[in-house]
């Protein structure tokens, strides 16, 4: 463009965008601010409204104030912290504030995912609905991580129903069945007619779970009416609720394969490309089996389960 007509020295008829910010301060940095925005994660706008919504940001400040005062500033400074540094911190300040341990089990939730590997999130969240991607190996060794990793696959907080000392619950994490009747119930060969591609009765019982649990969470059986179904359509109606559901932009099921479960490690990659053909939209990842990594999680995730205490309990409520 030009920044004026010689004729017409009064007309402007076009202005060079380097020609922009090299003379008007105030639009380069307002260029800066937008650029600045646009880098901040989905993860740490949501923190930093958590920030705002709960009071929570004069409790950092009170607590050392040489941290940021503004809500969004504070949540990208908190997501810079080595993970332990950050869950001592706010497992801390729950001591300190009683009346905001929700609050602050809340906050956790929504920024702990923005630390998880964005290049294996986004092939993740791509292989969701593709057959040809029947197996995903995940650089984390246990199941808070796997959560922690698939909420940042969807864009959402993590969703943790359960966490005692000897269990881990997550909302959208799919169930190996219950140890208690699997004999029995392979004895009987019950209804697992409808897993054909699945090697071994233990395989397809795992498989048939999945089923069940996401027929039970998921399907609107009552629009269904009353009726008993043939397994191989509570199959069909689970395969096309989940379809729905991504294109909904609803988030994702995911499984992770046990190696004992399946029958050992020669049978993870057969068992979740059987599984990936009749589940294409749900998401199966793998554990790093790295004893040093899983130790290290352990010990990185120890005040994880006394801050989700209150929180939990007053979800639950």
């Amino acid at each position: 463009g030009t920044q004026g007509n010689p004729v017409y020295k009064n007309r402007l008829y076009g202005v060079s965008i380097p020609y922009l910010l090299n003379k008007c301060p105030k639009f380069k940095e307002k260029v800066s601010e937008i650029s600045f925005e646009s880098d901040i994660s989905v993860f740490l706008k949501n923190a930093a409204k958590v920030l705002k919504d709960k009071k929570l940001t004069h409790l950092f400040t009170n607590n050392d104030e040489t941290l940021p005062k503004t809500d969004l500033d504070l949540s990208r400074h908190l997501s810079q912290l080595p993970l332990r540094d950050l869950l001592r911190l706010i497992f801390q300040l729950q001591g300190k504030y009683s009346s905001s341990k929700v609050g602050l089990g809340e906050l956790v939730c929504t920024l702990l995912p923005h630390l998880f590997d964005d290049e294996k999130a986004t092939e993740i969240r791509t292989g969701i609905g593709d057959k040809t991607c029947p197996l995903i190996a995940i650089p984390y060794a246990t199941p808070v991580s796997a959560e922690m990793l698939m909420a940042k696959v969807d864009y959402r907080d993590a969703q943790i129903t359960t966490f005692t000392q000897k269990s881990f619950v997550a909302k959208y994490r799919l169930p190996l069945p219950p140890e208690e009747g699997n004999e029995q119930e392979v004895a009987d060969n019950i209804h697992l007619d409808g897993y054909g591609s699945f090697a071994g009765d233990l395989q397809k019982l795992i498989a048939k779970n999945i089923t069940t649990h996401l027929f039970e969470q998921e399907v609107e059986q009552g629009v269904l009416g009353d009726g008993t179904l043939e397994e191989q359509d509570k199959i069909d109606f689970v395969k096309q609720t989940l379809a729905d559901r991504v294109e909904d932009k609803e988030h994702s099921y995911y499984f992770i394969v046990d190696i004992k479960s399946v029958g050992g490690q020669d049978q993870v990659e057969p068992f979740s490309t059987a599984l990936k053909q009749i589940y294409p939209h749900c998401a199966i990842i793998y554990h790093d089996a790295n004893s040093d990594k899983r130790l290290q999680e352990t010990s990185d995730y120890r005040k994880l389960r006394e801050i989700m205490a209150s929180y939990l309990k007053a979800d639950n409520t």
